[in-house]
C-alpha cells in the first residue's frame, strides 16, 4: 500500500470513529435528561414539593396533553416546553407516570378531548399586525385509577408546574374535604361571598357545616370559620376543638369589632370565639387597626342644594405590604387591603412551643383604636396618633395544641375524647370582611386579597411546598430590533432567517470544525509517513 492509500485509510478510519463517538453521544443524550435552567426564577426546575408528590405515587399516573397544531407566536412553544416539564416529572415518577399528545385536528382526537372535558377554546392572537381570535386545544388530562384532574387551558406556563402537580396530588392521594362554617351568622357562601366559592370549588371539594349539628365530618381536612357574628354554643364549641384535636386546620378570620359600613358605627364583638382560641395561645384584641398607608373612599358631600361626591382618605381600610417574607404563602404579596381588621394577640405564643409566622403586619405608622368605636369617614387622625407599629394582622400557628375541655363534663362523656392533637396548623387573621364580593371588585379572582386566601387555604390543606411554585414568573421577550431609536419586533421573513441561523450556524461551526481538525489530521499523519 503505497503512502497516499495509507493516507486515505487513516482519514476513511477517523471519519468513521468521529461519526461512531457522536451516534454514541447522541444515544446517551437521548436516554439522559439534563439542562440547565437560566431563566430568573429557575421555571424550569422542579420544586422539592414536585419531586416528593412524584416519588410518592403508588400507582400510574396517565398524562394526556390536547395542543392544537400551528399556534400563534406566543404559544408555538407551548408543546416543547410542556413535553420537556413531562420528561422531568417522569424521571422523578419512574413507571408510575404516562404521558401523550395527542393532536384534536381530526373527529377522533376532538372525540377523546371531549371524553376527557378538554374543550376548545378561544384565544386572541397578534397576527399580520392584527388581533384575531381562533379556537385551539391547550389543555391536559390528568387520570389516576378511577380519578381526573382537567387543566382546561395551559396559558401561562409561570402556573404549569403548579396546576400539574396539584392536579396529580389531588388524584393520587385520598379525597379530603375543605369545610365552611355556615352557622353562627357567617356570610352567606352564594349570597356574600359566591366568587371566593367559585374560586374554592374549582380546587377542593367544599362542604357546608352546620355546627348545631354537633361532630364535624371526619373527612374535613381544613375548617374556614369566616365572620362569625353570633355566639357559640358550649357544644359548638367542643366540635371545633375535637375537629382540630384530631388532627383537622382550622382558619379562622375574626372581627372583635362588628363594623357596619353603612352607618359608620362599630361595637365589641362577645361570641365566646376568643377564649377557645386564647386556650391555643391566640387570641384577637379589641382594636381597630387603622394605617397611614391606607386607600381612599368616595363620599358624598353636601353643597348647598347639591350632592357632591369627593375622594377622601380612609385609614380604616389599610394597605397591607409587610409580609413576612420568609414564608412560602405571603412572600411574593404585594399588597392586601383589610376592612377595619382588629390586631392579633401574640403574647401567650413566646412562651409556648409552637411554631408560629406573622403573616402580615401594619406599616411603621399605625393607631390603635381601643375604644369609642367608629369607622366616620369624618373621623380624623392627628400625625402624631400614628404611634404603634408593625402590628400583626395575620398568624400562621404549627404545633401539638391542648383541648380547652380538659376538665369539662362534656369530654368526660365523650369516649372519643382527644386531649391533645398531633402536630396541625391554626391560621388567625383578624378580619373577615376582606373576601367578601363588595370589596374583591370585577377582577376578583386576580384580586391580591383572593390569592391570600387561597395561599392561605392551600397551606392549611395541602402543605407549604405547593406554595412555593405559585409565583414563579416567566416573561415573553419577542424578538426586537431598534431603528432610529426605537424598539420595533423583526418581520416574519427576518424572524425566519433568524431562526434558521440559530439551528443551522452551530451545525455548521461543528462541522467546519470536524474538516479542519480532520485535514488537520490528515496532513500530520503524512509528514509522520514520509519521515
Amino acid at each position: 500500500m503505497n503512502i497516499k492509500s495509507k493516507v486515505n485509510v487513516n482519514r476513511i478510519i477517523g471519519l468513521i470513529l468521529f461519526i461512531a463517538v457522536l451516534v454514541v453521544i447522541n444515544l446517551i443524550a437521548s436516554n439522559v435528561f439534563a439542562r440547565v435552567d437560566l431563566t430568573e426564577n429557575k421555571i424550569y426546575t422542579l420544586t422539592d414539593a414536585t419531586k416528593s408528590a412524584l416519588s410518592e405515587l403508588k400507582d400510574i399516573i396517565t398524562i394526556r396533553a390536547y395542543f392544537s397544531e400551528g399556534l400563534p407566536a406566543q404559544y408555538a412553544e407551548f408543546r416543547q416546553i410542556i413535553k420537556d416539564k413531562l420528561d422531568e416529572y417522569k424521571i422523578y415518577a419512574g413507571d408510575n407516570l404516562e404521558y401523550e399528545f395527542i393532536d384534536p385536528s381530526d373527529s377522533v382526537g376532538r372525540q377523546r378531548a371531549m371524553t376527557d372535558g378538554v374543550p376548545q377554546v378561544r384565544i386572541n392572537v397578534f397576527e399580520d399586525d392584527q388581533y384575531t381570535s381562533r379556537n385551539v386545544y391547550l389543555g391536559l388530562a390528568v387520570t389516576y385509577q378511577d380519578k381526573k384532574e382537567v387543566l382546561p387551558l395551559v396559558q401561562d406556563l409561570s402556573w404549569l408546574e403548579y396546576e400539574l402537580t396539584r392536579a396529580i396530588i389531588k388524584v393520587s392521594q385520598p379525597e379530603t374535604y375543605v369545610g365552611y362554617v355556615t352557622s353562627n351568622g357567617t356570610p352567606d357562601m352564594d349570597k356574600d361571598i359566591f366568587n371566593l366559592m367559585r374560586v374554592m370549588r374549582t380546587q377542593f371539594n367544599v362542604r357546608s357545616v352546620d355546627l348545631n349539628q354537633g361532630k364535624i365530618p371526619t373527612n374535613i381536612s381544613t375548617l374556614i370559620l369566616l365572620q362569625p357574628t353570633m355566639s357559640f354554643t358550649k357544644d359548638q364549641l367542643y366540635a371545633i376543638d375535637q375537629f382540630l384535636m384530631r388532627g383537622g386546620n382550622l382558619a379562622v378570620f375574626f372581627d372583635k369589632i362588628n363594623a357596619d359600613m353603612e352607618t359608620g358605627t362599630a361595637n365589641k364583638l362577645n361570641i365566646g370565639l376568643n377564649e377557645l382560641l386564647n386556650n391555643y395561645n391566640l387570641g384577637v384584641n379589641e382594636d381597630i387597626v387603622l394605617d397611614r398607608n391606607h386607600v381612599q373612599v368616595t363620599v358624598p358631600q353636601i353643597s348647598g342644594s347639591m350632592i357632591n361626591f369627593v375622594r377622601q382618605d380612609y385609614p380604616f381600610i389599610p394597605i397591607i405590604t409587610e409580609f413576612d417574607t420568609t414564608n412560602p404563602v405571603v412572600k411574593d404579596l404585594e399588597n392586601i387591603n383589610l376592612i377595619v381588621a382588629s390586631s392579633i394577640d401574640t403574647s401567650r405564643l413566646q412562651d409556648s412551643e409552637l411554631e408560629y409566622s406573622i403573616l402580615a403586619r401594619s406599616s411603621k405608622y399605625a393607631h390603635l383604636m381601643k375604644s369609642n368605636y367608629t369607622i366616620s369617614p369624618t373621623y380624623r387622625l392627628t400625625p402624631d396618633m400614628y404611634n404603634a407599629s408593625n402590628v400583626p394582622l395575620a398568624i400562621s400557628v404549627y404545633g401539638k395544641f391542648s383541648s380547652f375541655f380538659a376538665n369539662d363534663e362534656l369530654a368526660g362523656e365523650d369516649e372519643n375524647y382527644t386531649a391533645e392533637s398531633p402536630e396541625t396548623k391554626i391560621v388567625l387573621v383578624g378580619d373577615g370582611d376582606f373576601v367578601k364580593d363588595k370589596y374583591l371588585g370585577r377582577a376578583a379572582t386576580q384580586n391580591p386579597n383572593m390569592v391570600f386566601f387561597m395561599n392561605l387555604i392551600d397551606w392549611l390543606t395541602l402543605g407549604k411546598g405547593l406554595i412555593s411554585i405559585r409565583s414563579r414568573e416567566v416573561t415573553y421577550r419577542p424578538i426586537q430590533k431598534i431603528v432610529d431609536g426605537k424598539v420595533v419586533e423583526f418581520s416574519k421573513s427576518e424572524k425566519a432567517k433568524i431562526k434558521f441561523m440559530n439551528i443551522f450556524y452551530p451545525v455548521a461551526i461543528v462541522l467546519i470544525f470536524g474538516i479542519i481538525y480532520f485535514i488537520a489530521m490528515g496532513i500530520k499523519k503524512k509528514s509522520e509517513v514520509r519521515v
